[in-house]
């Protein structure tokens, strides 16, 4: 998929839900394109890499893995930087 073609419904964001949610979101997402983007930041971080793994480990591969940062406010309105990841996983 070109970078034009990629839409939102391919990406799931990564939160506090358990990883047999996400693990059912892109199997869904898979059955309809051919690529997911796994997306996270912050403390959610290790959970997108367990997701990986086992996308992996169930013959899904992966692609690409984007690292970075985002500028961010705390409630104190300290400014700082949360880690981002983007892992592309496709069939």
């Amino acid at each position: 998929m070109t970078e034009e073609n990629k839409t939102d419904t391919n990406v799931i964001l990564i939160g506090e839900k358990e990883i047999s949610r996400y693990m059912q979101a892109i199997n869904i997402q898979l059955q309809k394109v051919d690529e997911v983007i796994i997306k996270t930041r912050g403390k959610f971080t290790s959970k997108a890499i367990s997701l990986a793994d086992i996308c992996q480990r169930n013959g899904k591969k992966i692609a690409n893995i984007k690292i970075g940062s985002d500028p961010f406010k705390t409630q104190e309105g300290k400014d700082i930087f949360v880690s981002t990841i983007e892992i592309l996983i496709q069939k």
